[in-house]
């Protein structure tokens, strides 16, 4: 158990607390960003002004105590929700009584098994359809506010060449004979090679949509499946922990950590995470751009269901499906990728090196076999546009037009020594240089922003802090996710711009944070409901819906941070141009 003797019954309060701190910080930092005059006239705090980010969730947290320390037991009861080495009992569970006698009869009849396990499956699959319904309708009726109108960002329309290259049969375009006539952001226009600049992945996804005539449906198509894909996530995240393939014994170690109530936990959890994901701006928004993060993050999402489905089950297809999605993935945007996946690998590694996988050797082969294939042919591609296996076309435009972008620190300084007659001045001075502060200060932006337009800043703001003080009785599944976007978040560390909305280079953590505010919502209602403390359980569920009323509104305000807003504006712009 964590901590010695402590057990999670006990740090959990202190978790809350600080939950509580975190989010009153929140709204305080929030109110006084958008009205520093409130330092210097308190007075004015009598004509306040609602506000959709702070006002309702900053009225729950004051309202929480007046419920949170009344009522219920202290302690979780054994077998009840509890979690961490001696606060579950194996095989006490209780559940209701079934039509044909006690749940521990049901539970040995193995006709009711198999009926009870093929209406779980059903009532997934049912789920499934309606989630991937709910993602692409929302996504096109967003999308209604941009019709007719070009894309917005210069990466889409490299992207859309990229595509049609594909289409030509071709992976790139020899130069014109006049070429400084078709230099064009985000395009190689060097050493006979005309040609995006961006890796295969995306232009490979939207080729076919581009073909029909629809390259957002690719996008749509992307964002559906994304959803589906963290619902089952989610399912898995409810049953973690209850057994890992290992090479000692019989194949299966006992759950240490049960994280939510068997059955309609795990379903209730990827329900929330995937609904939260489908309505998240982020995933609106970008849905309608024709940018790389919807492939990217299709392959990442496959690859974290595979991951967890190996972990539990000795069959290759899932390492070999696992594979195959990181590597879809990495032909998109390989740096995320890298990040994302980083702690999957070290997980990998040590379970590995401790002995505990069944098969290893064919199962770890399978899985890097795609990899391989995936790096060979990306390498193959940089060596037909750059001239060597070794250098991008993305790198290749950066040293040729716009050498102060460049990856890493003191990225100016270093561009400054590159002499290129081909420089894109105005873009290359909007580069500025990277130190330490600077980096983490682009950190801390990103972060908001991946808040701001997922669950709302406050409400992550106490979910945050709670969800890191628990996850050492946690399984390890969760702990992955949640290491997954601090890699996600590294990698680009040493990058000196904050991206799109301030959250393109993150925004593969939302579906992330998605997941983990709904299995931790689950697991905190679980626990809170062996206490007798059901209060609680409502109190978080309007704290949590309300909490996703700013970026909602954010998504909708038609002032100049909306998001709709912004795109439209971007779009009408080139439309009249």
């Amino acid at each position: 158990m964590p901590g010695g003797r402590l057990s999670a019954a006990r740090v959990l309060p202190w978790a809350e607390l600080a939950g509580f701190g975190a989010a009153a910080a929140a709204v305080v930092a929030l109110e006084l960003s958008r009205h520093p005059e409130y330092i210097r006239q308190p007075h004015l705090l009598l004509a306040y002004r609602f506000d959709p980010e702070t006002t309702l969730v900053g009225l729950a947290i004051l309202a929480a105590p007046m419920l949170w320390w009344r009522g219920g037991r202290t302690g979780v009861e054994s077998g009840k929700g509890a979690i961490g080495g001696s606060d579950v009992q194996e095989g006490n569970e209780t559940e209701p009584q079934g039509p044909s006698g006690s749940e521990e009869k049901l539970a040995s009849d193995g006709q009711y098994s198999v009926r009870r396990h093929l209406l779980d499956l059903i009532i997934a699959w049912f789920l499934s359809v309606i989630l991937f319904g709910l993602s692409v309708t929302l996504t096109a009726l967003v999308g209604l506010a941009f019709r007719d109108m070009p894309p917005a960002f210069h990466d889409e329309y490299s992207s859309l060449f990229q595509a049609k290259t594909f289409l030509a049969g071709r992976l790139y375009f020899p130069q014109h004979r006049l070429p400084e006539f078709f230099d064009q952001m985000h395009v190689l226009n060097d050493q006979g090679v005309f040609a995006s600049r961006f890796f295969p992945g995306v232009g490979l996804w939207l080729a076919p949509w581009v073909a029909l005539g629809r390259p957002y449906w690719g996008q749509y198509l992307a964002g559906g499946l994304i959803v589906v894909l963290v619902f089952w996530i989610g399912r898995e995240l409810g049953t973690a922990g209850d057994r890992v393939p290992s090479s000692k014994g019989s194949g299966a170690a006992p759950n240490q950590s049960q994280p939510v109530p068997a059955g309609w936990g795990a379903t209730l959890i990827g329900f929330l995470a995937a609904f939260f994901c489908a309505v998240s701006p982020a995933m609106l928004l970008f849905g309608n751009l024709l940018l790389s993060h919807h492939p990217t993050m299709l392959g990442l999402a496959a690859f974290v269901l595979c991951y967890l489905r190996a972990l539990r089950s000795e069959r290759l297809v899932w390492p070999a499906l696992g594979g195959i999605a990181l590597s879809l993935a990495m032909l998109c945007r390989p740096l995320t990728a890298f990040g994302f996946a980083l702690p999957f690998g070290a997980h990998l590694g040590w379970l590995v090196a401790r002995s505990k996988l069944t098969r290893c050797s064919s199962r770890v082969t399978t899985a890097l076999v795609p990899l391989v294939v995936a790096v060979g042919l990306l390498a193959g591609y940089n060596a037909l546009l750059s001239g060597s296996p070794l250098r991008t076309p993305y790198g290749l435009y950066t040293r040729i037009y716009s050498p102060n972008h460049s990856y890493g620190f003191h990225n100016v300084t270093r561009g400054q020594k590159v002499s290129s007659p081909k420089v894109l001045e105005n873009y290359n001075q909007w580069a500025e240089e990277l130190t330490v502060p600077r980096a983490f200060r682009l950190l801390g932006t990103r972060a908001v922003a991946s808040s701001a337009w997922s669950m709302g800043p406050v409400s992550l703001a106490w979910i945050v802090p709670v969800l890191v003080v628990m996850l050492a009785w946690l399984p390890a599944e969760w702990r992955l996710l949640a290491a997954a976007i601090v890699g996600l978040h590294a990698a680009y560390f040493s990058f000196a711009f904050e991206g799109i909305f301030g959250l393109s280079y993150v925004f593969e953590s939302v579906p992330v944070l998605c997941l983990l505010v709904a299995g931790l919502s689950v697991w905190l209602g679980g626990q809170w409901l062996a206490q007798g403390r059901g209060r609680r359980v409502v109190w978080l569920s309007v704290f949590v819906l309300l909490g996703l009323t700013a970026p909602l509104h954010r998504l909708v305000d038609s002032g100049p941070d909306g998001g709709i807003a912004q795109v439209r504006f971007a779009r009408r712009y080139y439309a009249d141009f």
